[in-house]
């Protein structure tokens, strides 16, 4: 593992180390709100780099800022961020984005496949009718040898 690599990851741990000591409810609420990142982390990648989990990261990140400005009102305790997670509202909006984000993204794939398709059949046909104009003037080619 090269040298930058490992001091990012003795970095990070420490780093989420410090925050569940100090503070155990804001990484609760964090987690529990996206769980959904996980499982669309752990879907097969088709090559295209991770746009998925990042469209779908930005959205949950997006629509957890309301529980966490909550969190923040109600002082940051380990009960308030369990209260928070006890409002279903509050956990269907946050895993609703996180899928939106992931629908979003494969929608796109399939609708560029499908565009991609389509212009790739009609570059075809006119192809064919071209040459099919030139044969009517030209005639048939013989095969070259």
């Amino acid at each position: 593992m090269p040298a930058g690599r490992q001091a990012s990851l003795l970095w990070g741990g420490l780093i989420s180390g410090a925050m569940i000591v100090f503070a155990p409810g804001g990484i609760l609420l964090l987690v529990v709100l996206l769980v959904p990142l996980l499982l669309v982390a752990m879907l097969p990648d088709d090559g295209r780099s991770g746009h998925t989990l990042k469209a779908s990261a930005l959205l949950g990140l997006a629509a957890s800022i309301h529980p966490l400005l909550l969190f923040w009102a109600a002082g940051l305790s380990l009960p308030a961020a369990i209260g928070l997670l006890g409002q279903p509202l509050i956990m269907l909006t946050c895993w609703a984005a996180i899928l939106m984000g992931w629908f979003a993204c494969e929608a796109a794939s399939m609708i560029t496949r499908l565009l991609a398709d389509i212009s790739a059949t009609a570059h075809r046909r006119s192809l064919a009718s071209a040459l099919e104009a030139l044969e009517e003037e030209w005639g048939t080619l013989a095969p070259l040898e």
